[in-house]
């Protein structure tokens, strides 16, 4: 980050907020210092604010390299995710986009005559296959895990998606109820 830039990150937000928004950035565990650093706080402010976020489920603990190390929560990201399908599409949508994902999943099985990018993943042991080859299976073994993830997580919102409309609905008119008292 430029200087007029680090003031301007500063400014804006408290160290907390700082420290909640690396967090949001987060691609792998990462240690107290590293995110302490790029929030651009002190390693107690960081410590501090990630054992808050731990407590409330955000985050979860690790160690990394010898070192306290945080990464978000796997279990909350994937239940937001499938919030968020819920809220974002309608159950049509998330028919159409289940569809997709499937007939998707078929052609990866046909083209490369497998059931799963697991099996896929089994035959990179051939001695026979070049760097080149191994480097195409395993972007396909890629591609089918991405698939198969975006296919569950749209069966759990199809699943949910009643009780969560419903939900939501209840919670609207609630609102409603306490604005006009």
């Amino acid at each position: 980050m430029t200087e007029a830039v680090e003031r301007d990150w500063s400014d804006r937000f408290s160290g907390r907020e700082r420290v909640r928004r690396v967090v949001e950035t987060l691609r792998s565990p990462e240690s107290v210092d590293e995110i302490a650093e790029r929030a651009d706080v002190s390693w107690n402010t960081a410590d501090s604010e990630l054992q808050r976020l731990k407590r409330e489920d955000v985050v979860v603990e690790t160690v990394v390299d010898g070192k306290k190390a945080f990464d978000v929560n796997p279990r909350k990201l994937y239940v937001d995710e499938v919030l968020a399908l819920t809220e974002e599409n309608s159950r049509g949508e998330l028919e159409e986009r289940l569809a997709d994902v499937v007939e998707e999943l078929e052609e990866l099985r046909r083209e490369h005559d497998v059931d799963s990018g697991e099996e896929l993943r089994q035959r990179l042991v051939d001695p026979g296959l070049s760097s080149e080859e191994m480097r195409s299976r395993l972007s396909v073994v890629e591609s089918f895990q991405a698939l198969e993830t975006e296919r569950n997580l749209l069966e759990n919102a199809l699943e949910l998606y009643p009780d969560l409309k419903e939900l939501n609905q209840g919670a609207s008119s609630g609102r409603e109820r306490s604005s006009r008292v």
